[in-house]
Protein backbone atom coordinates (compact mmCIF):
# COMPACT_ATOMS: atom_id res chain seq x y z
CA UNK A 1 0.00 0.00 0.00
CA UNK A 2 0.77 3.66 -0.60
CA UNK A 3 2.51 5.43 2.26
CA UNK A 4 1.02 8.63 3.12
CA UNK A 5 2.72 11.56 4.73
CA UNK A 6 1.41 12.94 7.73
CA UNK A 7 3.18 15.72 8.77
CA UNK A 8 7.27 16.86 8.76
CA UNK A 9 9.09 19.04 11.32
CA UNK A 10 9.90 22.43 10.73
CA UNK A 11 13.52 22.44 12.26
CA UNK A 12 14.83 26.05 14.18
CA UNK A 13 18.18 27.17 11.98
CA UNK A 14 21.37 26.74 14.46
CA UNK A 15 23.25 29.41 11.96
CA UNK A 16 21.71 32.01 14.55
CA UNK A 17 23.21 30.62 17.49
CA UNK A 18 27.00 29.57 15.36
CA UNK A 19 27.26 33.25 14.47
CA UNK A 20 26.90 34.25 18.40
CA UNK A 21 29.00 31.67 19.71
CA UNK A 22 31.83 32.96 16.78
CA UNK A 23 31.18 36.92 17.32
CA UNK A 24 31.25 36.60 21.33
CA UNK A 25 34.64 34.85 20.83
CA UNK A 26 35.75 37.27 18.37
CA UNK A 27 35.03 40.07 20.31
CA UNK A 28 36.69 38.38 23.37
CA UNK A 29 39.66 37.98 21.12
CA UNK A 30 39.78 41.66 20.20
CA UNK A 31 39.04 42.88 23.92
CA UNK A 32 42.71 40.79 25.29
CA UNK A 33 44.61 42.43 22.01
CA UNK A 34 43.46 46.20 22.84
CA UNK A 35 44.21 45.35 26.38
CA UNK A 36 47.62 43.95 25.34
CA UNK A 37 48.80 46.59 22.66
CA UNK A 38 47.77 49.50 25.49
CA UNK A 39 49.80 47.82 28.39
CA UNK A 40 52.62 47.86 25.89
CA UNK A 41 52.45 50.77 25.50
CA UNK A 42 52.07 52.14 28.44
CA UNK A 43 55.38 49.48 29.71
CA UNK A 44 57.31 51.69 26.83
CA UNK A 45 56.16 55.05 28.03
CA UNK A 46 57.87 54.04 31.59
CA UNK A 47 60.53 52.26 29.49
CA UNK A 48 61.28 55.98 27.59
CA UNK A 49 60.99 57.88 31.01
CA UNK A 50 63.26 55.89 32.83
CA UNK A 51 65.96 55.17 30.63
CA UNK A 52 66.52 59.08 30.00
CA UNK A 53 66.59 59.93 33.52
CA UNK A 54 69.83 60.59 35.19
CA UNK A 55 69.48 58.17 38.06
CA UNK A 56 68.77 55.26 36.02
CA UNK A 57 72.20 55.48 34.68
CA UNK A 58 75.82 54.21 36.85
CA UNK A 59 79.59 55.36 36.73
CA UNK A 60 82.05 52.20 35.84
CA UNK A 61 85.28 52.76 36.16
CA UNK A 62 88.23 50.57 34.76
CA UNK A 63 91.05 50.55 37.36
CA UNK A 64 94.97 50.15 36.61
CA UNK A 65 97.22 48.50 38.71
CA UNK A 66 100.83 48.87 38.83
CA UNK A 67 103.78 48.33 41.34
CA UNK A 68 105.74 50.81 42.98
CA UNK A 69 109.54 50.11 43.48
CA UNK A 70 109.42 52.93 45.62
CA UNK A 71 106.30 52.17 48.44
CA UNK A 72 106.87 48.28 47.40
CA UNK A 73 103.11 48.35 47.13
CA UNK A 74 100.67 47.57 44.22
CA UNK A 75 98.88 51.31 43.51
CA UNK A 76 95.24 51.56 41.84
CA UNK A 77 94.92 54.11 39.69
CA UNK A 78 91.87 54.95 37.49
CA UNK A 79 92.36 53.73 33.73
CA UNK A 80 88.81 54.89 32.03
CA UNK A 81 85.13 55.31 32.94
CA UNK A 82 81.74 55.21 31.20
CA UNK A 83 78.28 55.35 32.18
CA UNK A 84 75.94 51.98 32.02
CA UNK A 85 72.60 51.76 32.74
CA UNK A 86 71.69 50.10 36.26
CA UNK A 87 67.47 49.76 36.58
CA UNK A 88 64.72 47.74 35.59
CA UNK A 89 63.77 49.30 32.18
CA UNK A 90 67.05 48.59 30.72
CA UNK A 91 65.56 46.22 27.79
CA UNK A 92 62.80 47.84 25.47
CA UNK A 93 59.27 46.12 26.35
CA UNK A 94 58.36 43.55 23.87
CA UNK A 95 54.52 42.06 23.10
CA UNK A 96 53.47 39.33 25.34
CA UNK A 97 52.65 37.12 22.70
CA UNK A 98 52.45 33.93 25.39
CA UNK A 99 49.82 35.96 27.49
CA UNK A 100 47.73 36.58 24.42
CA UNK A 101 47.87 33.31 23.30
CA UNK A 102 46.75 31.61 26.59
CA UNK A 103 44.16 34.44 27.63
CA UNK A 104 43.08 35.40 23.95
CA UNK A 105 43.35 32.94 21.19
CA UNK A 106 43.24 29.60 23.22
CA UNK A 107 39.36 30.80 24.47
CA UNK A 108 38.86 31.90 20.78
CA UNK A 109 39.63 28.36 19.02
CA UNK A 110 37.90 26.52 22.06
CA UNK A 111 34.10 28.85 21.66
CA UNK A 112 34.90 28.14 17.54
CA UNK A 113 35.61 24.56 17.78
CA UNK A 114 32.08 24.27 20.36
CA UNK A 115 30.40 26.68 17.94
CA UNK A 116 30.96 24.03 14.85
CA UNK A 117 30.25 21.24 17.29
CA UNK A 118 27.07 22.41 18.56
CA UNK A 119 25.87 23.56 14.13
CA UNK A 120 27.05 19.61 13.29
CA UNK A 121 25.55 18.35 15.74
CA UNK A 122 21.66 19.62 15.69
CA UNK A 123 21.31 21.42 12.40
CA UNK A 124 20.97 17.16 11.39
CA UNK A 125 17.94 16.40 12.90
CA UNK A 126 14.58 15.77 10.61
CA UNK A 127 11.34 13.91 11.44
CA UNK A 128 8.97 13.00 9.37
CA UNK A 129 5.50 11.17 10.42
CA UNK A 130 3.55 8.84 7.89
CA UNK A 131 0.54 6.83 8.35
CA UNK A 132 3.02 3.40 8.87
CA UNK A 133 5.96 5.16 10.54
CA UNK A 134 8.26 7.69 11.53
CA UNK A 135 11.26 8.20 9.67
CA UNK A 136 13.97 11.24 9.44
CA UNK A 137 17.35 12.12 11.02
CA UNK A 138 18.67 12.37 14.64
CA UNK A 139 22.48 13.64 16.53
CA UNK A 140 25.37 13.85 13.52
CA UNK A 141 22.85 13.07 10.66
CA UNK A 142 22.31 9.29 11.83
CA UNK A 143 18.96 7.90 9.89
CA UNK A 144 16.38 5.90 12.10
CA UNK A 145 12.90 4.30 10.89
CA UNK A 146 10.21 3.86 13.64
CA UNK A 147 6.99 1.51 12.43
CA UNK A 148 4.72 1.91 14.96
CA UNK A 149 4.05 -1.48 15.74
CA UNK A 150 7.57 -0.99 17.62
CA UNK A 151 6.25 2.37 19.10
CA UNK A 152 5.53 2.01 23.19
CA UNK A 153 5.21 6.00 24.19
CA UNK A 154 5.89 9.18 22.79
CA UNK A 155 6.98 12.64 25.23
CA UNK A 156 7.60 16.32 24.00
CA UNK A 157 11.09 17.56 25.31
CA UNK A 158 11.18 21.36 26.91
CA UNK A 159 15.26 21.95 27.20
CA UNK A 160 16.05 21.58 23.12
CA UNK A 161 11.92 21.87 21.97
CA UNK A 162 11.79 18.76 20.58
CA UNK A 163 9.74 14.99 20.48
CA UNK A 164 10.80 11.68 22.14
CA UNK A 165 9.59 8.75 21.04
CA UNK A 166 10.31 5.31 22.96
CA UNK A 167 10.34 1.99 21.72
CA UNK A 168 12.26 -1.48 22.32
CA UNK A 169 15.47 -0.39 20.91
CA UNK A 170 15.05 2.54 23.37
CA UNK A 171 14.07 6.44 23.57
CA UNK A 172 14.84 8.41 20.30
CA UNK A 173 15.12 12.19 20.81
CA UNK A 174 14.43 14.37 17.98
CA UNK A 175 15.11 17.58 19.01
CA UNK A 176 15.15 21.44 17.96
CA UNK A 177 11.60 21.04 16.55
CA UNK A 178 9.52 23.95 15.83
CA UNK A 179 5.74 22.57 15.53
CA UNK A 180 6.51 19.50 18.49
CA UNK A 181 3.05 19.80 20.01
CA UNK A 182 1.59 19.08 16.55
CA UNK A 183 3.96 16.55 15.72
CA UNK A 184 3.23 14.51 19.28
CA UNK A 185 -0.61 14.91 18.83
CA UNK A 186 -0.53 13.53 15.13
CA UNK A 187 1.44 10.73 16.23
CA UNK A 188 -0.77 9.86 19.13
CA UNK A 189 -3.55 9.81 16.94
CA UNK A 190 -2.45 7.59 14.78
CA UNK A 191 -1.61 5.07 17.92
CA UNK A 192 -5.07 5.69 18.79
CA UNK A 193 -6.65 4.69 15.72
CA UNK A 194 -4.18 2.09 14.95
CA UNK A 195 -5.55 -0.06 18.51
CA UNK A 196 -8.83 1.19 17.59
CA UNK A 197 -8.67 -0.99 14.26
CA UNK A 198 -7.03 -3.97 16.48
CA UNK A 199 -9.91 -4.02 18.80
CA UNK A 200 -12.63 -5.56 16.73
CA UNK A 201 -9.86 -8.63 16.04
CA UNK A 202 -9.75 -9.41 19.76
CA UNK A 203 -13.15 -9.09 19.68
CA UNK A 204 -13.99 -11.62 16.54
CA UNK A 205 -11.71 -14.04 18.84
CA UNK A 206 -13.45 -14.20 21.98
CA UNK A 207 -16.75 -14.98 19.84
CA UNK A 208 -15.14 -17.61 18.16
CA UNK A 209 -14.42 -18.94 22.08
CA UNK A 210 -18.00 -18.57 22.77
CA UNK A 211 -19.18 -22.20 22.05
CA UNK A 212 -16.47 -24.10 23.75
CA UNK A 213 -17.42 -21.80 27.07
CA UNK A 214 -20.90 -22.62 26.62
CA UNK A 215 -19.89 -26.50 26.69
CA UNK A 216 -17.93 -26.33 29.81
CA UNK A 217 -20.61 -24.53 31.36
CA UNK A 218 -23.00 -27.39 30.45
CA UNK A 219 -20.88 -29.86 32.02
CA UNK A 220 -21.17 -28.18 35.00
CA UNK A 221 -24.56 -28.58 35.05
CA UNK A 222 -24.94 -31.49 33.82
CA UNK A 223 -22.71 -32.52 36.80
CA UNK A 224 -24.75 -30.58 39.50
CA UNK A 225 -22.04 -28.21 39.91
CA UNK A 226 -24.02 -24.93 39.25
CA UNK A 227 -27.67 -24.44 39.32
CA UNK A 228 -30.45 -24.16 36.20
CA UNK A 229 -30.09 -20.74 37.25
CA UNK A 230 -26.70 -20.12 37.13
CA UNK A 231 -26.37 -21.50 34.22
CA UNK A 232 -29.19 -19.42 31.77
CA UNK A 233 -27.50 -16.52 34.19
CA UNK A 234 -24.06 -17.05 32.51
CA UNK A 235 -25.18 -17.80 29.41
CA UNK A 236 -26.82 -14.91 28.86
CA UNK A 237 -23.99 -13.01 29.99
CA UNK A 238 -21.50 -15.12 27.25
CA UNK A 239 -23.80 -14.35 25.03
CA UNK A 240 -24.14 -10.44 25.32
CA UNK A 241 -27.86 -11.12 25.78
Amino acid sequence: MEENIIIKSEQYKVKKLFRALIAIGAIFLLIVLIYEISDLCRRYDVYKEHTHSSYCYDTEYIYDYQYSYETGYIEKSIKDSFEKLNCAYMNPPRFNSLEFFVVGFCPFVLLALLAFLIKFWLSSYEMVVTDKRIYGKVAWGKRVDLPFDSISATATLRAFKGVAVSSASGKIKFLLIKNANEMYNEINKLLIERQKKEAPAVTEEKKTDTPDDLIKLKELLDMNIISQEEFDAKKKQILGL
